[in-house]
């Protein structure tokens, strides 16, 4: 290695010219330390011979440039730590290489985050790890949506390069949704996806079953692209019907059928009791309902409105069809069909995707439950006061008596009493009678005697205690009757 002016005239003159031919890669770290100033340790695995030759003299900087490109050419790196560089294979350079500034040489290696605006950082490290060196590394990142680049500063200077100029994308990403009026919109967002593929830069397209709608992410270019193919696709008549089967988990199929008929602007036709109190129609089969019309009609004469009704009966019964029969019923638009079926408590709708989906949103916000209310009863049969009585009246005729032993009266029941007797009879003793068990003995001859009782009662039996359990709003009904053959 040769170096003009000498070492000793460097403070004079800057300018060096660098000749080596097959000299030992630490003699020339040593000779490039005296050069420019720095301090550099060998790892041990720092061996080889190189060869360089400058035709023109170069600055101190341009001298470390000059062996950074050496090393790199032969597999090794210079790596700072702290105020002196590590010369060490490329491949542990990786691992203990430090984050860079914008300033750091070409030839020295870097690790540099690069934050990313609308590419996905996994799609932007799929794109990158081709160009970087086969010791560097590139790591994507979700959050915050970036990639690592590990390599020589350059290189990295490079592909940060390329990944702005993707995430620009020519004025920057957007998106729009496009609702579908006649077609469906998963097989439309297939149909693109197909396509446009997954390109980088490429639209990004997904379909919404419940709005009917197509999103579009992408270039404006991009995005206006997908609209055109969308419109084309959503052309009238290009879309085929579909079919849906809602089981309602709550609600009642006809019940719901009715709101939706009435949503639509149909005339309610149903002989569900439930349905019909939702939607206010009487029973086609009552008296009101079949003859409705005729009162309105005012005739006098008996074999008009015989002929009247029996008109009226038979065009009621083609416009009910089998509701008369409690056939459940469903009705038709232009866009949709629907029909409840109540043995599995659901409903079919058939129409075009828009219907379908707009009548399933309305499924799904009428179909939730509802609370219940638990009433109780208690039946019970209470008889009223009963009495039993028990008497024995003697007496006799004759004088009137002027000596009583004892007396008794009967209680205040049904019958004839003793003192009511004796009251009769003239007796003056009746008034003095009290109640109880009375014995009169008389003189002589004359004898009378009362024995009474009298026992009392009241009795309940309780029959039963019914429940029964309806929802809010709605009546509930006991029914409690006894079968007499």
């Amino acid at each position: 290695m040769t170096a003009q002016p000498v070492l000793a005239q460097q403070s004079e003159a800057a300018d060096i010219v660098v000749n080596m031919r097959g000299v030992e890669i630490a003699d020339v770290a040593d000779q490039i330390s005296r050069l420019t100033g720095r301090t550099l340790i060998l790892d041990p695995a720092v061996k080889g011979t190189v060869t360089v030759t400058s035709a023109q003299p170069l600055s101190p900087d341009g001298v470390w440039e000059l062996f950074q490109s050496v090393l790199r050419a032969n597999g090794f790196a210079a790596v700072r730590s702290g105020r002196a560089w590590r010369i060490v294979p490329q491949g542990s350079a990786v691992r203990d290489g430090g984050v860079s500034s914008r300033s750091a040489s070409g030839q020295e290696l870097v690790t540099r985050m690069i934050r990313l605006a609308n590419v996905p950082s996994a799609e932007a490290a799929r794109i990158a790890r081709p160009l970087v060196a086969s010791f560097g590394s590139v790591e994507p990142l979700a959050q915050p949506n970036a990639v690592v680049v590990t390599d020589y500063a350059d290189n990295v200077r490079r592909i940060e390069g390329l990944l702005r100029s993707l995430d620009g994308g020519g004025g920057g990403l957007t998106f729009a949704t496009v609702t579908l009026r006649n077609g469906n919109a998963a097989e439309v967002a297939q149909a693109l996806q197909a396509v446009l593929g997954d390109a980088a830069g490429g639209a990004k397209v997904a379909g919404d079953a419940r709005s009917n709608t197509i999103i579009v992410r992408g270039t404006p270019g991009a995005v206006a692209d997908a609209r055109r193919m969308i419109a084309s696709l959503d052309a009238p008549g290009g879309a085929a019907p579909m079919t849906r089967v809602f089981r309602l988990n709550y609600a009642d199929a006809e019940a719901v059928t009715e709101v939706l008929r009435g949503v639509l602007g149909q005339e309610a036709t149903t002989n569900n009791p439930v349905a019909r109190s939702l939607s206010g129609q009487r029973n086609p089969r009552s008296p009101t309902g079949m003859l409705g019309g005729l009162i309105a009609q005012g005739g006098s004469n008996p074999a008009q409105t015989a002929a009247a009704a029996a008109a009226a009966s038979q065009q009621q019964s083609a416009q009910l069809g089998g509701a008369q029969q409690g056939t459940p019923q469903g009705f038709s638009t232009p866009d949709v069909t629907v029909q409840p079926s109540p043995d599995i408590n659901a409903v079919v709708v058939r129409g075009t995707p828009s219907a379908v989906a707009a009548i399933e949103a309305l499924i799904a916000d009428l179909d939730v439950r509802r609370p219940q209310v638990l009433i109780e009863a208690a039946i019970a049969e209470i008889t009223g006061e009963e009495a039993e009585q028990l008497a024995i009246q003697l007496g006799t005729s004759g004088a009137a008596l002027t000596q009583v032993e004892g007396a008794a009266t009967s209680f205040g029941t049904a019958g004839p009493s003793l003192g009511a007797i004796l009251d009769a009879l003239g007796v003056p003793m009746a008034a003095a009678l009290g109640p109880g068990l009375t014995a009169n003995i008389g003189i002589g001859n004359d004898f009378s005697i009362l024995v009474q009782a009298l026992g009392t009662s009241s009795k309940s039996n309780l029959l039963s205690t019914p429940q029964i359990t309806t929802l809010d709003n709605k009546v509930g009904e006991f029914v409690v009757a006894q079968e007499v053959p």
